[in-house]
């Protein structure tokens, strides 16, 4: 009887430690070994920057910066890069930057959208600018439009099938400071610091309709979208993960909870990436509802302004520190 009761015990002891030993995270790299779907991030380069990095868009083989000048870093080989292409004549100002082929377009804090051809990436050409009448947030391009947000405004579309000639299509309002975007088949996703994400229906161009509002929280930042799940970064409380398939009214499905300060994610197959603050964050999912911590990087003191995920292979982080970490991603397999 007395060794029933002992394992008993141990069954119930067990039961209680397992979860948590899928939890901790070195401030280097993932050290939790067991779980098969934990991750190693080793930082294999880094690259200075003339400035503080603010955005990064990763474009074929080229990581295009904005330092707020424009910088253009070769990843052929993350291991090995050459000098990065500095062009400070173009823009210092910029803040958010998208691509359509070859064509970048720069949202600036001035209001104006720059347009500049990288076809030849050493060598780009000025295609000139867009005013948008107010200062910009975020640049957005997707299926030949290009999508902004005003803070002080909302969402502005152009048609950039002919990539110079943009021609104004709609506008819409919404509440709030619109502080991130996210163009995904028919609808627009804008977060605003209230806490508000409002979702437009971008296929009824002249109307732009609003069809979907979610408030709940203080502040939303960079959101994702990935199939019928919206990941909304709220600060200090972590990520609000949302199933947006049945419109007006998106519902929360969990929440990621974060070490310091959620900000932005950025999901590439199974894997769900956190900006942290000082850190990134991986969580495993193969179901959006399951968020299972996999692993982290922490940079010890800076602060990651964004990242870039490339196919699971290599993060990129814009770090405070005027610098370009780029990360290889281990799988414990």
């Amino acid at each position: 009887m007395s060794k029933r009761r002992l394992y008993k015990g141990m069954i119930i002891f067990m039961t209680l430690i397992v979860p948590f030993s899928f939890s901790y995270a070195s401030s280097e790299h993932n050290s939790n070994y067991r779980a098969p779907y934990s991750i190693y991030l080793k930082l294999i380069n880094e690259v200075k920057l003339p400035g503080n990095p603010i955005d990064i868009y990763i474009n074929e083989d080229r990581a295009y910066l904005l330092c707020p000048s424009v910088v253009v870093v070769n990843l052929t080989d993350p291991n090995n890069i050459p000098k990065p292409d500095i062009y400070s004549n173009f823009t210092n100002d910029a803040n958010s930057i998208a691509f359509n082929g070859s064509y970048a377009y720069i949202g600036q804090n001035n209001g104006v959208i720059k347009i500049l051809d990288f076809k030849d990436s050493e060598n780009p050409v000025s295609k000139g600018a867009i005013d948008a009448f107010g200062p910009i947030s975020k640049v957005f391009v997707y299926n030949g439009y290009l999508y902004f947000i005003r803070k002080d405004f909302g969402l502005n579309v152009y048609d950039i099938t002919v990539p110079e000639v943009p021609i104004s299509k709609g506008t819409q309002v919404v509440v709030g400071e619109a502080n991130s975007l996210f163009v995904r088949n028919h609808y627009a996703y804008i977060t605003s610091l209230n806490a508000t994400l409002t979702i437009i229906d971008v296929s009824k161009i002249t109307k732009l309709p609003i069809v979907g509002i979610y408030n709940a929280g203080i502040n939303f930042y960079d959101i994702y979208v990935n199939e019928n799940t919206a990941y909304v970064p709220q600060g200090a409380t972590g990520v609000q993960v949302l199933n947006i398939a049945n419109l007006p009214t998106p519902v929360q499905i969990t929440n990621i909870f974060s070490r310091k300060f959620a900000k932005q994610v950025v999901v590439n197959g199974y894997y769900t990436w956190v900006n942290d603050e000082n850190s990134v964050q991986a969580f495993y999912s193969r179901e959006p509802k399951d968020q299972l911590w996999a692993g982290s990087y922490d940079i010890k003191g800076g602060v990651i302004n964004k990242l870039a995920v490339e196919d699971n292979k290599y993060v990129y982080l814009c770090s405070s520190d005027m610098k370009l970490k780029i990360l290889q991603v281990y799988y414990n397999y």
